[in-house]
């Protein structure tokens, strides 16, 4: 009986061609030693393996414990944990099966039967599962059934939000928001989709050179598929006044990349007139990313020789991100009839609570050749070195506080060094 048991267990396993013959070695010499072992002893041994992620060994003492104990549910739902622990959700639900046909009520069994749906994406069983269990809590007050319905309203709740059912999930969760706060919170920010904000910068010059100003006022649309973003900038700069209206997108390319496409107009004054371009963002071996795009900035000449003067950025650049931190270098190479050279920009951010709210510190230098800048394209930082600190917080998931402060060094085409300070501030609010 024993060798017959360990041959059936290595065809469910799926182990892989190179270990198959190590494993009936291991059983056969091993299979006299664990038939003289209780039951009880065998499934003690296969529990202490599977916290040990020894799947594959726990699970033949496991089943050999089952087969000599075969009403002991215990064991058998056990058995079930560890399959789907391994990720064989075919088996952990059959195995799963077996104690809810003999114990329909067993509150642990459709539990773990409800973990193996959310863990395997199947939606449809889970949220059989769910009502299930709701019910049998509805029509048996005696026991603790608002404790005991939060354990299926929160796989349920997960599920939905893995299928961006946001409004569904909130829906659900009514009820036990306090019990849920976490999960209840991840719902409610992703439900929001559209947040406003507006920006106010100071620019502060170490010389007798007039200050500017800038500010902006900033719509954010999300969707599943992609999110947009609508801005209105406006600026005083070198002793005149303008507004620039740039749209971005942020589509989604599979579950891996997406790309950022920029479009904006300008009538010329302190903004180039028109910019669009866009970038390719895709991520490589889970925590690396990898980003190549162009910006194309165009102004209007017509005092020139040149009606048209464009200036192309090309830009390339690498990321890697762990858990709370993540690194960042982008190069760009810009070239234009007056302008060209490249920048280098190296920045850390450091996640407070999501990935939405951080402070980031920049260092930054670009090495520029070039016989006049239009003052629109000031913006590129050539010939430049750059630090900045940014800090971008959600208070409450509904407000959003953003303040940055930079030091740049420039220098004009003669070679004069000239010394500024940045800083914006803004606010947003999101619903």
């Amino acid at each position: 009986m024993i060798y017959s048991i360990i041959t059936q267990l290595i065809a469910q396993i799926s182990l892989k061609r190179h270990r198959f013959i190590a494993v009936i070695s291991f059983s056969i010499l091993t299979a006299t030693q664990l038939s003289a072992q209780s039951p009880d002893t065998l499934f003690k041994q296969g529990r202490e393996l599977a916290y040990r992620n020894q799947f594959d060994s726990a699970l033949i003492f496991l089943h050999l414990a089952c087969a000599a104990q075969p009403r002991d549910m215990d064991m058998r739902l056990t058995l079930g944990r560890v399959y789907a622990w391994k990720k064989d959700y075919k088996n952990a639900e059959i195995n799963v099966q077996v104690v809810t046909t003999h114990q329909p009520n067993n509150r642990e069994a459709l539990a773990v039967l409800a973990d193996i749906y959310l863990w395997s994406r199947s939606w449809a069983e889970l949220d059989n599962i769910t009502q299930k269990a709701l019910n049998f809590n509805n029509s048996t007050p005696e026991i603790n059934g608002v404790k005991d319905s939060v354990v299926f309203i929160q796989k349920y709740a997960a599920g939905l939000i893995e299928q961006k059912l946001y409004r569904e999930a909130v829906n659900t969760m009514k009820p036990f928001r306090v019990e849920l706060k976490k999960l209840w919170d991840i719902a409610i920010k992703k439900l929001r989709y559209n947040t406003l904000s507006v920006y106010a910068g100071y620019y502060d010059f170490k010389t007798e050179q007039t200050d500017w100003q800038t500010a902006a006022v900033e719509y954010i649309r999300r969707q599943k598929r992609a999110t947009y973003v609508g801005t209105l900038n406006y600026a005083n700069r070198f002793g005149k006044q303008g507004t620039q209206w740039l749209l971005q997108a942020y589509p989604k390319i599979g579950k891996q990349a997406y790309a950022q496409l920029i479009f904006g107009y300008s009538e010329g004054k302190v903004f180039p007139n028109l910019t669009y371009g866009g970038s390719f963002f895709a991520g490589v071996a889970k925590k690396w990313e990898i980003e190549a795009g162009m910006r194309i900035y165009q102004v209007n000449t017509p005092q020139l020789a040149i009606k048209v003067e464009r200036a192309t950025v090309l830009r390339g650049g690498l990321s890697y991100q762990n858990k709370q931190h993540r690194i960042a270098y982008t190069v760009s190479k810009i070239s234009g009839i007056s302008t060209s050279g490249f920048a280098h920009t190296l920045s850390y951010r450091h996640y407070l609570k999501d990935a939405e709210s951080y402070f980031q510190l920049a260092i930054g230098t670009g090495t520029n050749i070039n016989n006049q800048i239009s003052p629109q394209f000031d913006n590129f930082a050539l010939n430049s070195k750059v630090v900045s600190f940014t800090l971008n917080r959600w208070i409450n998931d509904r407000w959003r506080v953003m303040g940055n402060a930079a030091w740049e060094q420039n220098k004009n085409k003669d070679g004069i060094k000239q010394n500024r300070m940045t800083y914006d501030l803004g606010v947003g609010y999101r619903f």
